[in-house]
């Protein structure tokens, strides 16, 4: 009988993402082999050595804002379509952490305009530009960067609407199906928080531009919170632009009450996502389901943000990840109910309190000087003191559009309306805002959906890859001593804020130097009766 041929079986070629590459050389660094690697994501020894081999190519892409979904590492032709093509995800990444709807036109037409003034800029000719953003170009650069997560509008509109109308009995047959208790079911979301802006109409922000050391209005962090339907809220994620800002030299940066991470450009990647749910979601959610007694099992729903990469679904056996349909996520995601719109009134209304309070303990201190030295420590002190007063009844409260069995009756759910009064009647009592009203304060607060300019993205394409140091100076007020007398009592007051500052600022744990600033404050309740006009007229 004659033999019969062999047929080769050439094994696929199997194209990896920048997620899955960094995987693997973290992986390398961590001690595992070639050969087991190559069995764990079915490739080629060869393949695996190639990646090693371009490890800095590798870290460098994700360095420079290429998407980490990206499944390749691409070269233009043009100096110029290569800078605009890097700016491009920038401003799609941009809108679409803004949730704002956009289609192939709008994308092709920013392409144009990126690239014109980045031609003009360079050459001082725009006019004769060879790019034109066909749709053969667009669908290519669709594909390079590996845009799954970008939901165009105009394409299967119908989809979306059945998919939000059918996700909340979705999420109740997951629910069921799960065993999940409210306990156990979270929900995650980024906010951006311009930290440093002031109301537009006031002589600080109209000044900002020209004062040395202001650079208040594009100052920005984000913040990732994540809540559960009975309203616990678990530590959040800050991304700033400084691994450690100066503000922090002498804090113990794993040991402060948000989880803080960084880049160049304060967004969250999906690199850092991914870091958050191992190292901050789990254990954090463990431990709660523990004090509870409840078996360690989660439910986390999240939205098609390009941070929030589907590899999630698999990454731990014991948590369910659940993508929301995209373009829904304002009609329904929990944290956008009323949850971050509370957090940020609370945040305004105490950096105004703290500016007030500055002011009043010192005389001789100017408006300008007072805001100058607001930094980044005093803002993560504002920050978690500011998610602590949300009320758990308005975390549970806004799970009523998505699981609205699970939602108790109460009256200590959080007044925006009140805050917001707060806030202008705080605010007018500063010298030289005076004339801050309600929209002022609501500009302040919400008005964080401005579109990046050219000239903004051509910033922050040439900004270097590693984040950087803070510049922010601190100045130490001298002591003062206090003597028991009606004048002294404001005294007191000065120096225990003194005292809390000093502690915040020396103390490497920062969770317990807030605790002791709680302390302090409970101590000074008596002193706050001596003040009150009732105790003066007696």
């Amino acid at each position: 009988m004659a033999s019969q041929p062999k047929i080769s079986m050439k094994r696929r070629r199997k194209v990896l993402t920048l997620v899955q590459k960094i995987e693997i050389l973290d992986k390398i660094k961590s001690g595992d082999t070639v050969a087991s690697l190559a069995r764990k994501y079915e490739m080629n020894e060869s393949s695996v050595r190639e990646i090693r081999k371009n490890e800095v190519a590798i870290r460098r892409s994700v360095m420079e804002s290429a998407p980490i979904s990206s499944k390749t590492c691409f070269i233009t032709r043009d100096v110029m379509v290569e800078k605009t093509e890097k700016a491009l995800n920038i401003w799609i990444e941009d809108q679409t952490q803004k949730k704002v709807p956009l289609s192939s036109i709008i994308i092709r037409e920013k392409a144009k305009q990126l690239h014109q003034h980045f031609t003009s800029s360079s050459k001082g000719d725009s006019e004769n530009s060879s790019f034109l953003a066909s749709k053969g170009w667009f669908e290519k650069f669709k594909n390079r960067c590996n845009l799954h997560n970008v939901k165009l509008v105009g394409e299967s509109a119908s989809a979306d609407h059945l998919a939000a109308k059918n996700f909340p009995i979705e999420l109740k047959n997951v629910i069921e199906q799960g065993g999940y208790t409210p306990e156990q079911v979270f929900n995650a979301d980024e906010t951006g928080l311009f930290w440093k802006r002031m109301p537009s109409r006031t002589f600080l922000s109209k000044n900002e531009k020209t004062a040395p050391g202001f650079k208040a209005a594009k100052d920005r962090l984000t913040l990732l919170l994540c809540a559960n339907a009975c309203g616990f809220m678990i530590k959040s994620m800050v991304v700033y632009k400084s691994l450690k800002p100066r503000a922090f030299k002498s804090k113990d940066m794993n040991h402060l009450p948000v989880f803080w991470r960084a880049n160049n450009k304060a967004w969250v990647t999906a690199q850092i996502f991914s870091d958050w749910f191992t190292n901050c979601f789990i254990p954090q959610v463990e431990m709660y389901l523990k004090l509870k007694n409840l078996p360690f099992k989660a439910l986390l729903l999240i939205d098609n943000a390009p941070g929030h990469p589907p590899s999630l679904k698999f990454q731990h056996s014991d948590i369910e990840v659940m993508f929301m349909p995209p373009n829904t996520t304002s009609l329904f995601q929990p944290l956008d109910q009323g949850v971050i719109a509370a957090f940020k009134a609370y945040y305004v209304r105490r950096t105004f309190q703290r500016l007030l309070k500055n002011l009043e303990e010192d005389p001789e201190l100017t408006v300008t000087q007072g805001w100058k030295n607001y930094d980044i420590a005093k803002c993560l002190v504002n920050i978690k003191e500011s998610l602590d007063e949300v009320q758990p009844s308005t975390i549970n409260a806004c799970w009523r559009k998505l699981w609205p069995e699970v939602v108790l009756k109460s009256d200590k759910i959080d007044n925006l309306n009140t805050t917001v009064n707060q806030i202008v009647e705080i605010a007018r009592n500063v010298k030289g805002f005076d004339e801050v009203n309600r929209d002022d304060i609501e500009e302040m607060m919400f008005n964080y959906d401005q579109e990046l300019t050219l000239e903004d993205l051509e910033e922050i394409t040439e900004t270097p890859n590693e984040p950087k140091q803070s510049e922010d100076d601190e100045e130490e007020e001298e002591p003062v001593k206090p003597d028991f007398s009606s004048k002294s009592i404001k005294e007191i007051f000065s120096l225990a804020n003194q005292l809390t500052e000093q502690v915040l600022m020396t103390d490497p744990l920062t969770e317990r130097a807030l605790k002791f600033k709680r302390g302090i404050q409970e101590l000074l309740v008596p002193y706050e009766e001596l003040q009150s006009p009732k105790f003066a007229k007696n």
